[in-house]
């Protein structure tokens, strides 16, 4: 299914209309569709995405396909990127001139990866390619008995004449929008190799401090030029990598502002439009980070309690809910407790 098939969601609504749409279906598909959307608070937040054909059979009560078939033989990314390549290596090179086709297709092979060597084009079909992609500015010497012998006719000339006219139909507003879609390019490249993990939660450290190590050498830069002051380079700089990853970073200015929020307000709206502006993380992920916290383990804090280093006092408090019921059941009692603890200073006179 390509991309143009793929919609993301814009509106509230969406997500109410196809919850009504499950309840009318009533059957397997408006089951799985319940589950996600109510296990999500806000789509628009969340970026969720969903395909146009699904959709469209579902509100329409048709029944679930599990793919959309396509005829021909499926376009392999890996086979043509090795084949990017080798013409790259053509254009760039000046140790010859003239090569076989079975020296390109081992040249070709050679730049691959081991793995998808399999899927590579076959010689009748990278000649074909080569026809395409240079028209008449490559030549194949086929003579019977012998291999074909491949040579660029001016091909320098080609690619000099065609540089020439393209700078020159571009004015200067035009060029000015190339340099700065290049530059952006550039800081997504940086942005897109950065190391993040999803496993750990920041800490308080990496929240207080200005990380400039954190931040992409190109965007640093870009941000610097703008702005002076370094906390709001650290907090707009983290702000565009949360905005273009959405779904595998987490910037520990963002998630500490979400995590000061709800703890000073408890607002869920207010973590919803700040989220959605950019500005902190969402607040499901503020709820994931509490529910970890509280199935997180105390081996520190039972360490400290028994340090000498420290004074410690548990507070303890039962609960009773449903105390006397008619028919004796459903009664609960529990007890909860907590520790308090004070480093202890010493003070040498």
């Amino acid at each position: 299914m390509s991309n143009s098939d793929i919609r993301r969601v814009h509106t509230l609504e969406l997500g109410e209309r196809l919850l009504a749409k499950c309840a009318e279906r009533a059957d397997d598909w408006a089951v799985a569709v319940s589950g996600r959307l109510r296990g999500c608070i806000d789509l628009v937040a969340e970026e969720a995405i969903y395909h146009k054909m699904c959709h469209s059979r579902f509100v329409n009560g048709l029944q679930c396909v599990a793919g959309v078939t396509t005829c021909g033989r499926p376009e392999s990314t890996s086979a043509m990127k090795a084949f990017e390549l080798m013409c790259y290596k053509l254009e760039t090179t000046c140790e010859k001139n003239m090569f076989t086709l079975q020296d390109l297709h081992d040249l070709m092979t050679g730049l691959c990866d081991g793995d998808i060597e399999k899927d590579l084009y076959s010689v009748k079909h990278m000649k074909r390619l080569l026809q395409e992609r240079y028209g008449q500015s490559i030549v194949f010497a086929e003579i019977g008995g012998r291999k074909n012998v491949v040579c660029f006719r001016n091909l320098c000339n080609l690619i000099v004449s065609d540089k020439w006219r393209s700078d020159r139909d571009v004015d200067d507003s035009t060029q000015r929008q190339k340099i700065v879609k290049d530059a952006a390019r550039l800081i997504a490249a940086e942005i897109r190799e950065m190391t993040c993990s999803m496993d750990v939660y920041p800490t308080t450290d990496d929240i207080s401090g200005i990380n400039q190590e954190l931040i992409p050498p190109l965007l640093q830069l870009f941000i610097e030029s703008l702005i002076k002051s370094k906390l709001k380079q650290s907090s707009l700089a983290q702000a565009l990598i949360q905005a273009a990853r959405p779904q595998s970073a987490i910037m520990p200015l963002l998630f500490g502002l979400g995590v000061q929020l709800d703890h000073e307000f408890g607002s869920e709206f207010l973590l919803m439009q700040l989220s959605r502006l950019g500005f902190c993380v969402s607040y499901d992920e503020v709820t994931r980070f509490k529910c970890s916290v509280m199935q997180s383990g105390h081996a520190d804090v039972l360490n400290c309690a028994t340090s000498a280093s420290a004074f410690t006092q548990f507070i303890a408090d039962n609960v009773d809910h449903n105390v006397r019921t008619l028919d004796g059941l459903h009664t609960f009692h529990g007890m909860g407790i907590i520790g308090a603890m004070m480093p202890v200073v010493v003070l040498c006179l």
